[in-house]
This record gives structure tokens, C-alpha cells and sequence, in this order.
């Protein structure tokens, strides 16, 4: 069989995968690998690998249904948009810079907390805007569903706003035409 499907069956791909998402998978990998000889080299061997990662559906519908199965508030959907897109679609999309020297944080210790007026004792458990801003629930609890669209920081910012748009106006500022 083809390097894909000897990956494929090693990682149990059946297994979390639908059948249309494995093809598609193996089409967007054949699409990326078209015309690489029979034989790999250990630097192909790597290469190939590289692209298995990056042609990963970035959701499958067995993700969905895991996280369905999860006790919460709300379900989750499978957008149709979704079906074939994959790893790198998605890092596209975020803007992702694969830039090692970016993942270099500095460290933080409690003396530069301290100066924000926070510890990790003063941080709460837990925090959720509609509690504690009733009036508003509506408006925190808009989902915007930006598709393929690439500027989800404009969506957040736009949320953002909407926020405290309702909270500034004591909760004028909300229902079905609170949007920015």
C-alpha cells in the first residue's frame, strides 16, 4: 500500500475517522505528495510526516460527538465548511507563524503580579460575565459564526464591544439588534 495508508492503519485513523474523512484526508495528502518516488529517503520519511500532520482534518465528526457526550450547557455542531478542512487550513486562517523564537515567554514571577494587584489567591475559581451582569446574558451569549473568514480578531473585538456596550448602558444596550 501507499505511505498513507501504512500511516493510516498504524494510527487507527478508521477508527476516529468516517469513511469521507479518511478520503478526503488521503486526497489532500496525495495532493501534496504527488509524484515522490516509491522508495523514501529518512529526510522524506520526515517530510511525508510534516505533511500527514498538516492534512489532519482540524475537525471530525467523532470530535464532535465526543464533545456532545460531555456534560455542558450546550451541543455542538459539525459546519459543513468543515468537512474537508484540515490542520493547515486551520493554522492559515489563525495567523500561525512558525516562528520558534515567538514561543519564547518570559518568565513571570509573583513580584511582577504583585505590582498588577493580582496573585494567583485573588484570581477567582471561576468567572462567567452572564452572572454577574444578568441584563446582558443575551449579549455575552451571542455565538458569531465567522465561517472561513480569517479576521476572528475583528469578531472578538466586535464582541468585546458589544459587551460593554450592555454593561456601560446597564443593559440598554442588548437584544436581537446589539451588534456591532
Amino acid at each position: 500500500g501507499s505511505y498513507f495508508d501504512r500511516a493510516a492503519a498504524a494510527r487507527r485513523l478508521a477508527d476516529d475517522l468516517t469513511a469521507q474523512e479518511l478520503s478526503l484526508y488521503r486526497q489532500r495528502f496525495l495532493g501534496r505528495v504527488a509524484g515522490a518516488p516509491g522508495g523514501l529517503s529518512a529526510a522524506e520519511e520526515r517530510d511525508f510526516e510534516s505533511v500527514l500532520r498538516d492534512e489532519e482534518p482540524a475537525i471530525t465528526k467523532k470530535m464532535v460527538e465526543d464533545l456532545n457526550a460531555t456534560d455542558k450547557s450546550w451541543q455542538s455542531g459539525f459546519p459543513a465548511w468543515a468537512e474537508n478542512f484540515s490542520m493547515a487550513d486551520a493554522r492559515r486562517l489563525t495567523g500561525h507563524i512558525d516562528d520558534p523564537t515567538l514561543e519564547r515567554v518570559p518568565h513571570q514571577d509573583d513580584e511582577d503580579l504583585d505590582e498588577l494587584g493580582a496573585t494567583m489567591d485573588t484570581t477567582p475559581e471561576s468567572f462567567d460575565s452572564r452572572e454577574a451582569w444578568p441584563k446582558c446574558r443575551d449579549v455575552f451569549s451571542q455565538v458569531r459564526d465567522q465561517g472561513k473568514c480569517g479576521s476572528c480578531w475583528a469578531f472578538a473585538a466586535a464582541g468585546t464591544m458589544d459587551g460593554r456596550l450592555c454593561v456601560a448602558s446597564n443593559g440598554e444596550y442588548s437584544g436581537p439588534r446589539a451588534w456591532i
